[in-house]
């Protein structure tokens, strides 16, 4: 069990805004990212044959059906919640983070999406979130390079 203070709560408080915080992060992990990571798009790009054209709009379809459905769960929070379901970042901003920072490399069109793109924006000044973006891994291509050379290295979601 967490010792109380030694981190931050990644889960509310409240019984409901703590189920509402689950509920949001499993539609993530359980209707997005599923139908949305590699091995499928691999998938539909090769043994089903579809064109580069055909995998960009399974993933944008996708990718909007359940946007459309955090953002109408986040249109029922306070204006001044900057975070997902808090102050602080927790489960479901983790959750989130990664799947608007996909959208963003598929070119995804994240205008009718303005409060999770405004949680992410916040997200995105944290050194947390900032420390665990894929490029930031040291198995990221070109990640040896540009330590090696001491250059920074560029988050190209944010360009």
């Amino acid at each position: 069990m967490r010792k109380p203070g030694r981190w931050p709560a990644l889960l509310p408080g409240d019984p409901i805004m703590r189920a509402r915080a689950r509920g949001f992060a499993q539609l993530i992990t359980s209707d997005l990212h599923p139908l949305n990571n590699n091995r499928v798009r691999r998938f539909l790009a090769g043994r089903m044959g579809a064109s580069a054209a055909m995998v960009q709009e399974w993933y944008r379809h996708w990718l909007a059906t359940a946007f459309a459905a955090l953002e109408a769960s986040l249109a029922t929070m306070p204006d001044d919640t900057p975070f997902c379901f808090g102050d602080e970042p927790g489960w479901a901003d983790l959750h989130l983070a990664p799947q608007i920072a996909n959208a963003r490399r598929f070119d995804c069109d994240l205008t009718p999406y303005p409060r999770l793109c405004a949680v992410d924006a916040r997200c995105s000044l944290r050194e947390e979130f900032q420390r665990a973006r894929p490029e930031a891994q040291p198995d990221y291509p070109g990640y040896e390079a540009a330590v090696l050379t001491g250059r920074s290295y560029t988050n190209r979601s944010t360009q």
